[in-house]
Parts: C-alpha cells; sequence; structure tokens
C-alpha cells in the first residue's frame, strides 16, 4: 500500500530555475486518503521520490489522483500537472453458481449452467473439465452450458478473476440415466408382470450417480416402502402383486418392475352334461366336461387322461405353476349285463343258479325280488339256493 512520486531535479530555464513539487496528493474508493503537503525537490543533481504510505485497502474501485507543480525562480503555481489513475484492490476469489464444492454436492439429470461471478475485477476465464479427460479449458468468462444428451459423469469447474485469484474446484454429476432394476425367483431373473410361487427377490444397478435408495410396495398397499437389496421374500408372504422401483443419487426412478405371488392351487368343476358332477361319480348324461379356475395368476392349462379303471382324469396348473388336486369322473351309457349261472332266464331251475349284474363302465348293482315282493340287494351277485321257495324269481 505505497506510491511513491518521482520529481525532476531543479533545473535552469533561462535566468530562472525550475522547481518540480507535489501539489496534491489524494485517493479515492473504498478507503479514502489525501495529503498536500507541497514536498519539493531543490536539489540540482538528483531526482527526489517522495513515498506516500497508504492506509489499509479494503477491496473495490479506487482512483489516485496527483497534481504536480513548477515555479520559476521561487513563484509557486507557475505551472501544474495532473496524474489520474485507476485501480482495483481484490483479495477474494470468484464465486461460481450452479455447482457445489464437493464431488457428490450437486446431480444434474438435464441440461444445466454453471455462472461464474466476482463483484470487484471481474472474472477472467471459467475452466471446465469433461467426464473422461484429463485437463481443463477455459470455457469463457461468465458461464457454460451443459445440455441434455452430452456425456453422463462429473464434470469439474474453477475460475480466475482479473486479479488472478483463483476459485474453489466445483463439481456437477450429470445423470440422465434411469437405473435398471432385476426380478430374481429360484431360476434365475424374470420379467416384469410374472408370476411365482416361489420365493423372490429384487436388486437394481445404475451406470451413472449409483444407487440411493430402494423402494416396494406389498399387496393392497399404495405405500412405498425402504427394501434392501436382494432381500428375499418369502412363498408364504402375502399373495399378490408386489412393486419395485430404484432411485439413484440425481434423483431418477427405475421403471417400476411386479412381480406377483400366487401360492393357491387352481380348482376345476366336473359336468355330466349341463349338471355339475362331483369327483369320483358316474354319470349316464351324454357327455362330460371339466371347466377350471384361478383367482389371481389364471389358468395356464388344463390336462385330461383317457377313461382307465377310474374313468375320465383332469387337472389343470396355473400361470404361477400350481397344480390343482386330480378329479375323476366316469361316462357309462351302457346297461350292466346280468349273467345267470346254474339255469337259463326263463327257464324251470331244479338247482340253484346264480345271478350276476357287470357292467363295463364300473361296478353294478343287482336287484331281484321273489313273486310280488320287494325288491332287495346284495351287491351285483345273487344265488338262489334249491332250499329257498319255489315260485318266480324276478332280476335286473
Amino acid at each position: 500500500n505505497r506510491v511513491d512520486v518521482v520529481l525532476n531535479k531543479r533545473t535552469k530555464l533561462g535566468r530562472f530555475y525550475y522547481t518540480k513539487y507535489v501539489e496534491d496528493f489524494e485517493l479515492s474508493g473504498p478507503t479514502s486518503y489525501s495529503k498536500a503537503d507541497k514536498t519539493r525537490n531543490s536539489s540540482r543533481t538528483s531526482t527526489k521520490t517522495v513515498t506516500y504510505t497508504l492506509p489499509s485497502l479494503s477491496d473495490g474501485k479506487y482512483t489516485l489522483k496527483v497534481t504536480t507543480g513548477s515555479d520559476y525562480s521561487g513563484v509557486v503555481g507557475d505551472a501544474s500537472s495532473k496524474i489520474t489513475f485507476t485501480f482495483y484492490v481484490d483479495r477474494n476469489a470468484p464465486t461460481i453458481s450452479g455447482a457445489s464444492t464437493s464431488a457428490t454436492g450437486k446431480y444434474a439429470t438435464s441440461s444445466f449452467t454453471v455462472r461464474a461471478s466476482d463483484s470487484v475485477s471481474g472474472v477472467e476465464s471459467l475452466y471446465m473439465k469433461a467426464p473422461n479427460s484429463s485437463y481443463y479449458s477455459s470455457v469463457g468468462s461468465s458461464s457454460k452450458t451443459i445440455s441434455s444428451g452430452s456425456a453422463n459423469g462429473l464434470y469439474s469447474f474453477y475460475a480466475y478473476d482479473k486479479a488472478q485469484n483463483k476459485s474453489k474446484t466445483y463439481y456437477v454429476y450429470f445423470d440422465s440415466t434411469k437405473p435398471v432394476g432385476t426380478l430374481k425367483t429360484s431360476i434365475g431373473a424374470v420379467s416384469s408382470g410374472s408370476y411365482t410361487n416361489q420365493s423372490f427377490s429384487y436388486t437394481a444397478s445404475d451406470s451413472g450417480s449409483g444407487i440411493k435408495t430402494l423402494q416396494y410396495k406389498t399387496p393392497g398397499s399404495s405405500t412405498w416402502k425402504t427394501y434392501t437389496s436382494g432381500t428375499t421374500i418369502s412363498s408364504t408372504s402375502t399373495n399378490g402383486w408386489y412393486y419395485f422401483r430404484a432411485q439413484d443419487k440425481s434423483g431418477l426412478y427405475s421403471d417400476e418392475s411386479k412381480i406377483c405371488l400366487d401360492t393357491g392351487k387352481p380348482t376345476g368343476t366336473l359336468y355330466g352334461g349341463t349338471k355339475a358332477a362331483a369327483s369320483g361319480s358316474t354319470v349316464t348324461s351324454q357327455y362330460v366336461k371339466f371347466t377350471a379356475a384361478d383367482g389371481l395368476s389364471g389358468i395356464s392349462k388344463v390336462y385330461v387322461k383317457k377313461p382307465g379303471a377310474v374313468g375320465y382324469a383332469f387337472y389343470c396348473t396355473d400361470v404361477a405353476g400350481n397344480r390343482s388336486d386330480d378329479y375323476t369322473i366316469t361316462l357309462d351309457n351302457t346297461a350292466p349285463e346280468l349273467i345267470c349261472e346254474g339255469a337259463e332266464f326263463g327257464s324251470i331251475a331244479e338247482q340253484s343258479f346264480t345271478v350276476t349284474a357287470r357292467d363295463a363302465g364300473g361296478k353294478a348293482t343287482l336287484y331281484y325280488r321273489y313273486e310280488y315282493g320287494e325288491w332287495q340287494t346284495s351287491g351285483d351277485s345273487c344265488t338262489i339256493s334249491d332250499k329257498q321257495q319255489d315260485g318266480r324269481y324276478y332280476f335286473y
């Protein structure tokens, strides 16, 4: 904070001597200073330096005015000259807005602008280092806009003012890519919208700023809750739709992933014609049919086995992989056959004989009576002994 004013030596001009002196010294600005001591240089052999020590100057713009005078042979004020000088005092670095001094303190998902400012000397240049670059380059003196579609990653900035003060380094992490979630069951990764009857889990990844949090919603709930990556949701949990999403550090959300847990078995209904029939029953309708139902994931396939020892057999599976119980039904439109052993129908038997009812579709029931008696049964066969009453016996 010092100013030196150099006065030329005293010189002769004609019969008079030319003497330089300081007439006035004035500094204006945030801090002011003035002095008018009329210091002279009376030496004829050398210059004279007049030193002015200024007070401590605060930052800002200053104007210095120095007025020097000349006299001839002791007549003061014969001539004068003025020098005006403007300068800045700037001890503070520029500031940067739109960015953070922390590498993880500012994220952007679309175009953004970083601005440099300096209230005293002004910004000389703003410098930037792009992602994957090893050097900084000047990008102007006031601002830089990074447009959408630019490279994702960490952008770094600093600025110099005209007093050569350097700012701190500022950062913005640009991330325009959403996180990606993955659903997994015991068979591996499955697509969103899948059905399962197994335990499942969710993970997510992000190629940019990184995962901040995972969330999920349980069946019947509209509230997102925090989820820990890879946590298994058991197959004994509540059936229904589970929703998952991930958020990265820049605030972007992934697409929602959903999976339906369905551990309930599908059910079926048997019909003999248009009338429902119980499993294991025998019907004499023109046809049999089987309908399947599932209240959650829906029916995937229905299976039928052609008549065997138990007639037609059915079962179904749902989309989640659950299998129904087996359902069986016998379709029997053929009358049973009566066989008489030891005699012939319509004949007169003199010894014991046996009548048996046989049916190709299953076990038959034989009914019989004596003369005008009540119909009775003892299963699928009956033996009439020669010791029983003589008379007519009827069978069906």
